[in-house]
């Protein structure tokens, strides 16, 4: 349960941002990324979160991070809606071709 509740608090995080509430959602990712100092919290799942708020350099960090790991979530990266901010930038398909699934 604890993993599902990170990747809600990314989700939510996408969707305050999506209401203009931008503080807030950048307290639940500073939270989650506090959290991921002392637990498990997929790679992926922080770079959706920086990249919801344009913190693209902290996304790509992030995703490279879950490519070192070989994050079987990577699978989705040129699917998920979570990535569709970082989609413009010439790294996203230079990973998504690393990554295999393009």
């Amino acid at each position: 349960m604890e993993g599902a509740a990170r990747v809600y608090d990314v989700h939510s995080a996408r969707a305050l941002i999506a209401l203009g509430r931008r503080d807030e959602a950048v307290h639940v990712l500073a939270d989650l990324v506090a959290r991921a100092r002392e637990q498990y919290v997929r790679a992926e799942v922080l770079a959706m979160g920086h990249a919801a708020l344009g913190a693209f350099d902290e996304a790509f960090a992030c995703l490279e991070q879950a490519l070192a790991a070989r994050s079987a979530g990577l699978i989705y990266l040129h699917l998920d809606p979570g990535y569709e901010p970082l989609r413009g930038d010439p790294r996203f398909a230079a990973l998504v071709t690393r990554v295999g699934v393009r």
